[in-house]
């Protein structure tokens, strides 16, 4: 963790570092100076005179000290977690369709919300624990230079305990991965409780095998792992005062036999170190999901695009006035994870000119879908090339040239990006839907989107409109609509589309109305 912090702020993380050597030398100060007073209390003299103000101006110094060190490392670690999240969040905009699918919902909402979160908090721990470590360094230099054989023996007791707890370590990493797998699970599990609510209301058979026996179960496993987590925690705590305490009376009780000096300064020193040893092996779980979680982060990011043109760099502004949009050899294909191709869509070879409407038709499964997203470049090609007017542009460029409402849209509560759209436009598009009165843009914002789901799509209709863009793209739209309303889009809403000059692609099952279109393309399992 030390070392992505320094990677990511240098500056900052030395500074910390600084305070923290500063305060954990003072700490170390204070019990050495305790420890000779001991000492000397024990012999019959009194503490050197000096010892009480130097412990004075040692407390003095280190209560602030320590406190800008924790304060400045949880600010690093917040502010560091953030920009990692913002730059997870610019490469997730900026990559393919297909590979957020791949990744889940439920994987890249762990990733955001636990681990960053980790990542956030972990200041205050590893700061504490940083400066445990450096007292203890600290104390066991003191040691080497007044008690040798008992810092020697420190060192084999250690190492003995590195030992010990090397495998205990290993099934620690182990528990960790194993109960964050298991909790994903259960969240995929609670997703489908919560997703399909209404069907398993009305499956008692489904209700009790999701909820009675794979949730049930679930949940059983994932406490099982957390328990076997904190078991393995425990153990570290145990294996550390099984070797911690017979080594203090060692010190005390049975080296003085042998007549080794400053015994008596070490048995102070080691009793005042019981806690700050505590807090080292306390923090290390802590510390262990931290780095698993930064590494999760990181293979995420190698998972992911990188922000893609289309076809290749050396790409263009998309052209005010264009033209066409040409399509040559396209191919897509879904890829199980061994890369093997599920289906292919392709090749396909396209021109769409501007103000054209053009329907494409299928079966289920035929690609449809498949084939608006690779057009609206959600979707990056395999193969082939995309280009407008003969030129590559941008994928977010060309991308900007299309508004769209897919068969799972999503409806947005807020305009977001239409902010200057005027109300009493907004409020005739309401009209003209017959959603006035069941909802209304305020400040916006829809007042409500609980609505139906053909009524929200017409919503979505409206926004894809307001946005202005030059090509629409619209997914088997009508396939929730009333007759009235099917009977609207094709036959009012198209042609006032095609005098504006926009482009329309529209999948479609309604054969009644392919005359409104300019030209049909069939689709065939791609």
């Amino acid at each position: 963790m030390l070392g992505w912090l320094l990677r990511e702020d240098t500056h900052g993380a030395l500074l910390v570092l600084g305070l923290s050597l500063l305060a954990s030398a003072c700490q170390a100060g204070m019990i050495l100076l305790l420890a000779a007073a001991v000492a000397e209390l024990g012999a019959g003299n009194l503490p050197a005179p000096g010892a009480g103000l130097g412990f004075l101006g040692l407390w003095l110094a280190y209560a602030p000290l320590k406190q800008q060190a924790l304060v400045r490392g949880v600010a690093l670690s917040e502010t560091l977690a953030g920009k990692l999240g913002l730059a997870l969040a610019e490469r997730l905009r900026g990559c393919g369709l297909d590979t957020l699918e791949r990744l889940g919902e439920v994987r890249l909402h762990g990733l955001v919300s636990r681990d960053l979160r980790q990542l956030g908090s972990i200041g205050m721990v590893a700061i504490h624990a940083l400066q445990s470590a450096l007292l203890l360094l600290f104390c066991w230099l003191a040691l080497l230079w007044q008690a040798t054989t008992v810092a020697l023996l420190a060192v084999e007791i250690a190492a003995l305990g590195r030992l010990a707890l090397w495998q205990i370590d290993r099934r620690l990493r182990q528990a960790g991965e194993h109960g964050r797998a298991l909790e994903q699970h259960l969240s995929r599990l609670l997703g489908e409780l919560l997703g399909g609510i209404k069907e398993l209301r009305l499956h008692r058979g489904r209700r009790q095998a999701l909820v009675e026996e794979h949730l049930a179960a679930a949940r059983e496993m994932a406490r099982d792992a957390r328990l076997d987590l904190a078991g393995q925690q425990v153990l570290r705590m145990t294996v550390f005062n099984w070797l911690f305490f017979p080594g203090l009376i060692l010190v005390t009780l049975v080296l003085p036999g042998f007549g080794s000096s400053g015994l008596a300064l070490a048995a102070v020193v080691l009793v005042c170190l019981w806690l700050p040893m505590l807090d080292v092996l306390g923090a290390y779980p802590h510390l262990l999901a931290a780095r698993q979680g930064l590494a999760r982060l990181r293979q995420l990011e190698a998972e992911m695009d990188a922000p893609h043109a289309i076809p290749h760099p050396g790409f263009q502004e998309p052209p005010v006035r264009w033209r066409e949009i040409a399509w040559q050899g396209v191919v897509f294909s879904y890829r199980d994870p061994a890369g093997e191709a599920l289906f292919t869509l392709g090749p396909l070879d396209l021109v769409l000119a501007r103000g054209e409407t053009v329907f494409i038709t299928g079966a289920n499964g035929s690609g449809k879908t498949t084939f608006l997203k690779l057009l609206c470049g959600l979707y990056r090609p395999g193969a082939g090339t995309i280009r407008v007017d003969g030129r590559a542009i941008g994928a977010d460029d060309y991308r900007g040239l299309f508004a769209a409402v897919f068969g799972d849209f999503h409806l947005f509560r807020r305009l977001y990006g239409l902010e200057g759209v005027d109300d009493s436009l907004t409020a005739r598009w309401l009209a003209r839907l017959e959603l006035t009165g069941h909802t209304a843009v305020v400040d916006g914002a829809f007042a409500s989107t609980r609505l139906s789901t053909g009524q929200r799509k017409r919503l979505a209709l409206m926004v894809a409109c307001l946005e202005d863009r030059p090509v629409l793209v619209f997914d088997e739209w009508s396939a929730e609509q009333d007759p009235a309303h099917r009977r609207w889009f094709y036959e009012d809403l198209l042609p006032e589309l095609r005098r504006q000059g926009k482009t329309v692609v529209c999948a479609t099952h309604d054969r009644d109305y392919l005359h409104h279109a300019d030209r049909v393309l069939a689709l065939d399992a791609g």
